[in-house]
């Protein structure tokens, strides 16, 4: 329970921060106009925003764990070709849900990429977990 009480006062504090400072966070905190956008003007422009602060991000895949994304000569990782419109794009494998904290899919098949049967499979397990039949 502490855990959750500090994360989400770190999260308190870094959105107060952006709302506090940024003339761009009006545009960052809004409904998008589709997948490209989100991306985009969402979490690009998001990790963009805390870079020019001078704030470091992290990456949650293996792969570009402890890559300084402040030094700009790492930004063209992966031949800058972004993995999520693509499978197998990162080093012939598809990104694994548990590394990504976005993970966008339609919901309904048909699905244009592995990761978004993933999401889909992933949801499904945790709709069938024991506590969450419980609470319907």
């Amino acid at each position: 329970m502490q855990r959750e009480k500090l994360y989400n006062l770190q999260s308190k504090a870094y959105f107060n921060y952006v709302l506090l400072f940024s003339k761009k966070a009006k545009f960052l905190f809004n409904c998008k106009n589709g997948y490209n956008d989100a991306i985009v003007n969402g979490e690009i422009a998001t990790s963009q925003l805390i870079l020019h602060a001078n704030y470091q991000i992290a990456s949650l895949q293996t792969k570009y764990q402890g890559w300084d994304f402040r030094n700009k000569e790492n930004w063209g990782c992966n031949n800058k070709v972004s993995p999520i419109f693509l499978d197998r794009a990162v080093d012939g494998i598809s990104h694994d849900p548990y590394e990504l904290i976005f993970v966008k899919y339609k919901g309904l098949p048909p699905f244009d990429t592995d990761l978004e049967r993933r999401a889909l499979v992933y949801q499904k397990w945790l709709v069938e977990r024991p506590e969450a039949k419980q609470k319907n």
